[in-house]
């Protein structure tokens, strides 16, 4: 990556020279630049540099070609991981718009779109609404590219995301494998997309209560994140935090608090409403809470949930107002913790009954309440 960043910089300042910067090549090398910056975590100048695209090809080429609505997509990419899902909806909404206009709706485009925008569905627990448009997607890259492609492995790895929001986990290791085998022979083992499938594998593993085997696929992931995007990545840090939350509930607390602190001073460097950093928040907090540090416990769990309200996720944001509750229960401060659960239960129940937290808090609420008599 450093390599390539020199030689785009290099080249935006012979295209400055020789043609000026309002030349559309200065802006395919701002996209490219930025795409750089938004894979080593860098938002605020990814979002710079392909804004300063965006002007050009604006000027350029105007509002209705293919060229701006790729950078009107990568804008919404930064605003996604930035958690800024309705500004990301916005401009995926409008680069699809382009995109179906230009090239019609059975091009690799405009599966992309729908892609994008199903990815801030995901994110905002619209799982339904999320699903059809990753099957729509799948359809249109199985259609023109077949099933051995690197589109059908991204969409494979949402569709198995969503299954495993939704407490399916057979058929989200399913869907991961499958992407796995695709990435691997398409990629090979040392690169940052099969790492992911790795991470994915090991979520799916920990949700099952399956330590050991998480643990396996987690370092693995640590490993060649660590090799490809180096330890200042986010994805390194996610690494970290899941390696921690397993330790963590194979009662290894030093390594559980080591993995989440590593992690944590990873995530301080980018923006603080990151959706890592407040699952990292989260297993610190829960971390101290076994230990029975319950003022620092508190501490770690009220700053992730300054950053879940920020964060339109229904699930994440009820199960960080239950970890408060569970501390504020330890505390014996049984109206306060009733209250947190209460909420959570709320959430849920507006969120999705079925899910297997529905129980979880629902549980909670119950045996608080007859504390509270």
């Amino acid at each position: 990556l450093k390599d390539a960043m020199v030689y785009n910089r290099r080249a935006l300042q012979i295209e400055e020279r020789v043609r000026g910067r309002q030349h559309p090549n200065c802006a395919t090398i701002l996209q490219s630049v930025g795409s750089i910056l938004e894979s080593q975590g860098k938002y605020d100048e990814a979002l710079k540099r392909y804004c300063e695209a965006l002007e050009i090809d604006e000027r350029v080429r105007g509002r209705e070609h293919p060229d701006y609505a790729v950078c009107l997509q990568s804008i919404g990419s930064v605003h996604e991981a930035q958690g800024n899902y309705a500004q990301a909806l916005d401009f995926y909404s409008q680069s699809k718009r382009i995109v179906e206009c230009s090239v019609g709706s059975k091009h690799p485009s405009y599966a992309g779109a729908l892609y994008h925008i199903a990815s801030v569905y995901e994110r905002q627990e619209k799982n339904d609404a999320a699903l059809a448009l990753y099957h729509e997607a799948l359809a249109i890259v199985e259609g023109l590219r077949g099933t051995e492609h690197l589109s059908y492995a991204s969409c494979l790895s949402s569709i198995g995301s969503v299954y495993e929001t939704q407490g399916k986990y057979e058929d989200a290791l399913h869907c991961y494998n499958q992407s796995k085998h695709i990435r691997e022979r398409m990629l090979g083992k040392d690169h940052p997309s099969f790492a992911s499938s790795l991470y994915e594998i090991g979520q799916v593993y920990e949700s099952q209560g399956k330590y050991h085997e998480a643990l396996d696929y987690f370092n693995q992931s640590l490993d060649i994140d660590e090799r490809t995007v180096g330890s200042q990545h986010p994805s390194y840090a996610a690494s970290l935090q899941s390696i921690g939350s397993v330790y963590e509930s194979l009662h290894d607390f030093d390594k559980a608090l080591d993995h989440c602190l590593r992690a944590e001073a990873v995530y301080k460097q980018f923006s603080g409403h990151h959706d890592g950093y407040a699952a990292c928040l989260q297993s610190l907090g829960s971390i101290y809470k076994s230990q029975g540090k319950f003022d620092e416990a508190m501490i770690k769990f009220s700053a992730a949930l300054e950053i879940r309200k920020r964060l339109p996720n229904p699930l994440d944001y009820a199960m960080c107002l239950h970890s408060i509750g569970s501390v504020k229960e330890c505390e014996l401060k049984y109206e306060e913790a009733l209250a947190y659960f209460a909420h959570a239960l709320e959430r849920m129940e507006q969120f999705d009954q079925q899910h297997p937290f529905y129980t979880t808090a629902s549980s909670s609420v119950s045996k608080v309440k007859e504390f509270c008599r």
